[in-house]
């Protein structure tokens, strides 16, 4: 709701920065923009946020600072699919992947040590069936 007590169609993301006291924007967007900006929740350091936003006629996953000054990195994206968000796995719901659907829903890691596990994996394996990882403990 605005100042007023209005709702708009508008979504303001705003983020204070590791001991910082004020609120700083990230980015605005439409409510009814289903290509607009979202948020994915926050990297292992909390210096970043997890974005989803559009790249090129897709959904990309960038990681954005929290310091304030709104840098943006991309993580992960691809030609010919949308991003569909970050894989959380653990107790601690960590940051391990991005997700996204071909044919069927897959996981690009960038937890270095899954991706490597993941890969040994495939290869490891009579047939190279897709090996998705679920969890840890």
């Amino acid at each position: 709701a605005d100042t007023d007590g209005f709702v708009r169609d508008r979504v303001t993301y705003a983020v204070r920065a590791k001991g910082g006291k004020e609120w700083q924007t990230l980015a605005s967007a439409a409510f009814s923009d289903a290509r607009g900006v979202s948020f994915d929740g926050f990297d292992a350091s909390g210096d970043h946020i997890y974005s989803l936003a559009p790249l090129s006629g897709r959904t990309a996953l960038y990681a954005v600072a929290t310091d304030g000054s709104g840098a943006s990195t991309l993580v992960y994206s691809r030609d010919d699919v949308d991003v569909d968000g970050v894989m959380r796995i653990g107790k601690y719901n960590r940051a391990v992947g991005a997700r996204f659907d071909t044919e069927r829903s897959e996981v690009h890691y960038f937890d270095a040590p899954l991706a490597k596990l993941s890969g040994a994996l495939n290869k490891a394996l009579p047939g190279h069936p897709q090996i998705t990882i679920l969890d840890e403990s």
